[in-house]
Parts: structure tokens; C-alpha cells; sequence
């Protein structure tokens, strides 16, 4: 007889003659692999686990765990497996994990440039990139109808159990969290807006259409270059349609034009401020749609020395941006853990300071009105140093 064969009859022989403590190391040796599994897929999870096969630093192939953890995403929680994936919940979650097999082999058995020349397929592909992250990934946190459909056509979770954050995420209450809109529904009064569902339901766009490295730009924020708006829009106008013209520049840029008339933060309490650029056209100052305008063309239309007040209102706003930023960051990763009322300054005085880095005008657009937001954020951090008792019950406790 085997040595294998007569461990397995002498197994056989102890569960028979312990029926009782067979039956509770069966339970324990379950519950420990449960365990061990379940620690074990979380790690392998994990951005520190991604990192080991993209340690790269910059930008590029590589260097997707870098750019990710300088991103707003990051910053928020949002891990590598909440957005590579094909779809939100458990199978979704069961999917990604079994394709990560396909990339540990990929690891130990290609070469590094047959790596690069597989990862270098997504730059500045948005069909590649929207086979990487589906597009009800982006939407259930950015969207409330998606999120709802989404809860109800996936299981969510293994046994009551979410693993990751993106199956966790609940709206309207993740985005009242971090003071986000439904994209689709609502029109931003902060920030630049390219009307949502004009482009993703109406048209079918895809978000990798144009946030095609939304978190691997090395940006905290993922601006959108231009020229991929103009050569959209002159496909679209090529297939018979009609999208805005590249020099409409309010359709897309609101908040400069808000900054400029001085109305921008009208939401927020901060007063109108008229500036006397504020019925400047845009074309008066910049050249063409690239280009911002310089010193010499400052003094075309001003006085010889305007430029040098231009310096000085650039100057004053940067040292201000660096306190208001400094504050700002140094809150974000307790946004959570604060009560509500906190919560709803803090996220009232990263809106406003949004309002000031997408102007980019650095005051110049109205220094005036750009002064008073700086203002009320001072006051917003005099609020929330006090506990935020003037906006709501400070005694609240955490969501």
C-alpha cells in the first residue's frame, strides 16, 4: 500500500471514530481559508501590490501607479481595482481579478518591451482606454441614474461582503460626500462645463473620448486638450452635424466669462464684483485659442508699465493660492471623517478654490472679484477651525 493511500485510510479511520472534532477542524480549516483567501485577493488588490509590476516614475507605460497617486482620484480613496474593471460588483470584481492573472503572467514571462509595446496601445487610444475602465465604471459615482441601474442589474457584493469601494458607492449620498453633481443632470456653476449629456446621452461619447488619462495625466486634475474638442467637432461636422464653433469660447469656458463679470461665486456668498474688462470679448486678449496673452500685449491697448501691474496682480494671487491650496490639502484625506457641517465648508471651500485654479487667469480676468473669494476663503477656514457650528449641528458625528 502507499504511503498516500494509507494517509487517506488513516483520515478516513479519525473521522470516523471523531465525528464531532472532524467536524470542527472541517469548520476551522474553513473559516481559515475563507480568511486567507479573503486577505489575499484584498493584497493582491491594492495599489502597493499594482505597483510592483508599474514602479516606474513621470508619466507613461509604467508609471501608472505614480501618476495615479498624484491624482484626485487617489486622493479620494479610489483604488486601481474601483476602475479596471468592466462593469461594478461582484462579477465585475471576479472579472478583473482573473484578467490581473493574465498580467502577473504577462510579468514574469515577456520581455519589458513587449510590456511597454502593450501598455503603449492605450496612449491617446479611447476605444483601448474604455476597454480598460467601462464606461458604468466612470458613471456610477459620477452619475445617480447610472448608479442606480447599475445596483440593480449587478450583485454588489460576495455574501454582504463589497470588496472594493466602487460597489460600496451609494448616490445621491457618495457625491453630497465629496461635493460632487450628477454629471448628466446638473450643470456646474463652478467649474468649465462641456454639458455632459449633450455628449455622453445624446451622442453616445465615451468618457475616455476626452478624459483619455482622467488619472494618469501626473495631474491632480485631468485637464482636456482643446485641439481633441476641435478635431471631434469637425468629424462631427463632416458626418452633417452641428457642434459649437471652436471660437464660441463661452459654450465651454462659463467659468472665466463668471470670473470676468464677476458673478462666478454668487452660490457661495461672495459678492459681485464689475471689473472693467468684464465686457472685453475674448478675442480682445488672447490671440487664437492656444495662446495666452503676454506682457507685450498687455501694453498694446495699456499704457507702457501695464504689464508691470499685470506681474503684481499674478504675484498677489499666487502667494494667496499657495495659503488657500496649503489648507486645503491639508484637510482632503480627513474629508470622511468629518461631520457633516465641516464637511459642507470644506467641500464649499474646494469648490471656490477650483474656481480660481480653472480661471487660470491669475487674477488678470478680475482681480477685484478673484480678492473677495480669497476673502470668503478665510472666512471658510475660520468656520471650520470652529467645529462649522455656523452651517450646521457640529456635534455630528461622521457619516
Amino acid at each position: 500500500m502507499s504511503k498516500l493511500a494509507k494517509l487517506f485510510r488513516g483520515i478516513g479511520s479519525f473521522i470516523k471514530g471523531h465525528p464531532f472534532i472532524s467536524l470542527l477542524i472541517f469548520i476551522a480549516a474553513l473559516i481559515a481559508c475563507t480568511g486567507i483567501t479573503y486577505e489575499l485577493m484584498h493584497y493582491t488588490s491594492s495599489p502597493e501590490f499594482c505597483r510592483k509590476c508599474h514602479p516606474n516614475e513621470g508619466v507613461g507605460p509604467l508609471a501608472e501607479y505614480h501618476t495615479w497617486s498624484n491624482n484626485v482620484h487617489a486622493a479620494n480613496g479610489v483604488e486601481c481595482i474601483d476602475c479596471h474593471s468592466s462593469s461594478p460588483g461582484a462579477w465585475g470584481y471576479m472579472k478583473a481579478k482573473m484578467g490581473g492573472l493574465y498580467d502577473l503572467f504577462a510579468e514574469l514571462f515577456i520581455s519589458k518591451e513587449a510590456k511597454l509595446a502593450k501598455l503603449s496601445r492605450f496612449e491617446g487610444n479611447p476605444k483601448e482606454s474604455a476597454a480598460l475602465v467601462g464606461q458604468n465604471v466612470c458613471l456610477h459615482c459620477h452619475s445617480d441614474k447610472v448608479n442606480i441601474d447599475n445596483r440593480k442589474a449587478h450583485v454588489m457584493s460576495f455574501a454582504g461582503v463589497a470588496m472594493r469601494q466602487i460597489d460600496r458607492v451609494v448616490n445621491p449620498e457618495f457625491r453630497n460626500i465629496f461635493g460632487l453633481r450628477d454629471i448628466i443632470t446638473e450643470r456646474s456653476s463652478y467649474t468649465s462645463d462641456p454639458n455632459h449629456s449633450l455628449h455622453v446621452v445624446e451622442n453616445g461619447a465615451l468618457c475616455a473620448d476626452c478624459h483619455i488619462k482622467v488619472s494618469h495625466s501626473g495631474s491632480y486634475y485631468s485637464n482636456i486638450d482643446m485641439q481633441t474638442c476641435f478635431d471631434c467637432h469637425e468629424i462631427k461636422r463632416s458626418e452633417g452635424k452641428k457642434p459649437a464653433e471652436n471660437d464660441n469660447c463661452v459654450i465651454c469656458h462659463a467659468t472665466q466669462v463668471s470670473v470676468q463679470a464677476g458673478v462666478a461665486a454668487q452660490s457661495f456668498g461672495v459678492e459681485d464684483v464689475v471689473w472693467e474688462m468684464a465686457s472685453n470679448d475674448c478675442m480682445d486678449c488672447h490671440e487664437n485659442a492656444f495662446d495666452r496673452p503676454s506682457r507685450e500685449s498687455c501694453e498694446n491697448c495699456h499704457e507702457e508699465g501695464y504689464a508691470e501691474l499685470k506681474d503684481m496682480f499674478q504675484e498677489n494671487f499666487d502667494e494667496q493660492l499657495v495659503k488657500a491650496d496649503a489648507f486645503w490639502s491639508s484637510h482632503l484625506k480627513d474629508r470622511r471623517q468629518l461631520t457633516r457641517s465641516k464637511r459642507e465648508i470644506f467641500n464649499s471651500y474646494e469648490q471656490l478654490l477650483n474656481i480660481l485654479k480653472n480661471d487660470g487667469s491669475r487674477g488678470i480676468h478680475n482681480s477685484g472679484y478673484t480678492d473677495k473669494i480669497f476673502e470668503h476663503l478665510a472666512v471658510l477656514e475660520e468656520e471650520f477651525t470652529d467645529g462649522g457650528e455656523s452651517v450646521g449641528e457640529g456635534s455630528e458625528t461622521p457619516e
